[in-house]
């Protein structure tokens, strides 16, 4: 059974979330030396370059981003209980609101899958 995400925009919800989690947003650079924005949680933040919450968020709306994130959570599973997936498919009457996502399929991989973690 597919585990169920919840979408949302809204950046308090999303921070929040992050937060509660021990989560941080990073910058960390690709194997083609492109900077890539990204969330860690609970890692040594070395191989990271920790970035503010504006900068985040500055990028999220830019890029059109969703944050797709499970309500229940397990420790140490927190990186693979999100996703940044695109808005296009984002009912726009529902800009900054909490819902279900449909599935959650169209969620970008996010950084742990690309560094083989």
């Amino acid at each position: 059974m597919e585990s169920e995400f919840i979408r949302t925009k809204d950046h308090d919800t999303i921070r929040s979330w992050i937060e509660e989690h021990g989560g941080a947003p990073v910058t960390v650079t690709d194997e083609g030396n492109a900077e890539i924005i990204d969330l860690i949680f609970g890692a040594d933040l070395r191989d990271f370059t920790e970035i503010s919450w504006e900068e985040f968020f500055v990028w999220f709306d830019e890029e059109g981003i969703v944050f797709e994130y499970a309500e229940e959570v397990l420790p140490g599973e927190e990186a693979f209980s999100y996703h940044f997936a695109s808005s296009e498919n984002v009912d726009d009457s529902h800009d900054d609101e909490t819902e279900l996502a449909e599935d959650n399929e169209m969620g970008e991989e996010n950084m742990h899958d690309q560094l083989g973690e």
